[in-house]
């Protein structure tokens, strides 16, 4: 039985929609797993290990950084949405309290993340890459997925990062040709944010008439107190992925760091999969409470299917 035939088991007038969404997550999944193999095999040797090593580790911070910022609103924000996408005005709303408390949330982690720069020798020598991976960590998070997640309009994620990724990947292999150079790869991944950030902004804007504005602090309160569960849960999670890294660049050195990256980046490229399967799904579960024992068959069957794929 094939997955399209499963999704008709959930009701037909959805399983179009999802089907297209899947689709257009399958084709940025094989985006990112095919980006690591293009990229890091000309960067690596050019820009050195050591310096390869040095922006992993302040990759690995601005990750910790953003997940706080972030506080969860990814799901948060995709459920809510996904609720309420017939009411532009409350889904305006969530937007627009969701985005205001990143706001907040990123002076008061920036402030702290200062002091800790300041404080270690080691992040010293390394604060102008740790400031351009936090601001790539700024835009890649104003490009609200979540947003698309939850008008289950999901092409405008792949169309997104597709572009953003295709000028990065140009911009390396025009501009990065000797080690001095090596500056220029967070940049370069720091403009295609800033691209798909500006997109997004429009696209929500524009085209869905979400209107931004100020919401009352209150708002923003409740957004904190609905989310923190969640939250700790994603900062965990963080800092189990990513501390190492920091930890081996900091006590082995930037050499270790970047092997220890490298070989990470290659390995968990197409380990998340099933995630593309999740993400399609969760918009239209938040909304269909009743229809998460189909998931359960459709999520079976494709991580079946998958593990016969990769043996």
């Amino acid at each position: 039985m094939g997955l399209k035939r499963k999704l008709s088991s959930i009701g037909s007038a959805n399983a179009k929609t999802l089907t297209k969404n899947f689709s257009a997550l399958a084709v940025l999944q094989a985006m990112r797993y095919l980006i690591p193999f293009i990229v890091l095999p000309y960067v690596t040797p050019i820009i050195g290990v050591t310096h390869f090593g040095e922006i992993a580790v302040a990759y690995a911070i601005a990750l910790i950084f953003q997940t706080v910022v972030n506080f969860s609103f990814d799901f948060i924000g995709a459920r809510d949405v996904a609720r309420n996408r017939e009411d532009m005005g409350k889904v305006s709303e969530i937007v627009s309290t969701i985005l205001c408390a990143r706001i907040v949330l990123y002076v008061l982690a920036f402030v702290l993340l200062g002091g800790i720069v300041l404080a270690v020798p080691k992040f010293r020598e390394i604060w102008l890459l740790i400031l351009i991976s936090v601001a790539t960590a700024f835009f890649s998070m104003n490009v609200s997925e979540w947003f698309f997640q939850g008008i289950e309009k999901m092409e405008h994620i792949t169309i997104v990062n597709v572009i953003s990724r295709v000028v990065y990947i140009v911009l390396i292999f025009t501009f990065i040709k000797e080690r001095e150079d090596y500056l220029l790869y967070p940049i370069f991944n720091l403009l295609g944010f800033v691209m798909a950030s500006m997109y997004s902004i429009v696209m929500m804007t524009r085209r869905y008439k979400c209107r931004l504005h100020i919401p009352p602090f209150s708002k923003i309160l409740d957004s904190f107190k609905i989310g923190k569960d969640l939250f700790v849960n994603q900062v965990c999670m963080s800092l189990c992925i990513n501390l190492p890294n920091i930890l081996l660049g900091t006590i082995s050195g930037s050499a270790a760091a970047g092997l220890y990256d490298a070989a990470g980046k290659l390995h968990n490229a197409g380990k998340h999969s099933i995630d593309v399967l999740n993400r399609t799904f969760f918009p239209f579960l938040s909304r269909q409470m009743d229809k998460h024992t189909g998931y359960r068959r459709i999520n079976f069957f494709f991580s079946l299917l998958l593990a016969v794929l990769l043996i």
